[in-house]
């Protein structure tokens, strides 16, 4: 029996063994056998993940050799993918290609297998920038630095000095909407929901590779930030590693090749 043990960057863990299925694909109906993580425990550590998850298929880029991710096993140098939110009447889409596409426009470079390094370049919120420091880029043997886009991670995290400022320049920059007074559990920074009242919310430009309207993620509104229980909330990181999470990356394109070793973001493309 070959078992697992995985700690996700967010916090959350899952263990278990791995298992073999013929799977069938909802858009094609083909049909795939692949290996998964059938998982026996997936609120262990700090409970992200409900006990109603049966196991987990690792989207991971491919390696050439003893890969799990499903781009190692269909051999896909392309992965594609659209993450709704939350309540959203539609399913999210993700689908694998092994021919090369147009994609519209390069942006990042990837580093070390397994994980989607990109090249942040500049973080804005409305106009002002937030410096970012160099050393975020001294990537060593480890996952100690950088930026990674993390689709497993719901919140976009930042390291912690970096954060600071963000959070600081983020709090100036809000207009009519109290600030709540106290940490909520890891989110250390909230303001009140309004339900009558639409919030006017900073807008975070993202650049990557260089400051170019073509390399720009947008976050605008509920991207910016985790809604939750009435409250609009950031959420700080201690580690030197940048984290993208699928909150930011609502309604957003996704076009992985790692033959070319460029990720593409299409604002709005999932509507």
């Amino acid at each position: 029996m070959c078992l697992y043990d995985v700690k996700y960057g967010g916090g959350s863990r899952t263990t278990g063994w791995m298992a073999e299925e013929v799977i069938t694909f909802v858009l094609d109906q083909n049909q795939e056998r692949i290996h998964f993580g059938c998982g026996k425990d997936q609120t262990s550590g700090k409970p992200v993940f409900g006990g109603y998850y049966s196991g987990i298929a690792c989207l991971g880029r491919r390696v050439l050799s003893d890969g799990y991710s499903l781009p190692s096993q269909f051999e896909a140098d392309i992965m594609a993918m659209c993450l709704l939110g939350t309540y959203s009447i539609k399913g999210s889409t993700i689908s694998f290609h092994t021919t090369e596409e147009n994609i519209s426009r390069d942006i990042t470079k990837f580093r070390i297998p397994y994980f989607y390094f990109i090249n942040l370049y500049k973080v804005f919120i409305n106009d002002k920038e937030i410096p970012l420091d160099p050393s975020i880029w001294n990537l060593g043997n480890g996952i100690h630095s950088g930026c990674i886009v993390d689709t497993g991670t719901v919140i976009t995290r930042f390291p912690r000095d970096f954060y600071t400022v963000f959070r600081d320049t983020f709090k100036q920059e809000v207009v009519e909407i109290p600030l709540f007074g106290s940490p909520v559990g890891p989110l250390d920074t909230c303001f009140i929901e309004d339900p009558g009242f639409v919030p006017n919310l900073p807008i975070v430009k993202m650049y990557f590779g260089h400051r170019d309207p073509n390399n720009l993620l947008l976050l605008k509104q509920l991207r910016v930030v985790v809604h939750i229980r009435g409250l609009f909330c950031l959420m700080p990181w201690d580690s030197g590693v940048a984290l993208i999470g699928s909150t930011q990356l609502q309604g957003i394109g996704l076009t992985f090749d790692t033959a070319a070793n460029t990720l593409s973001f299409e604002l709005d493309a999932c509507n």
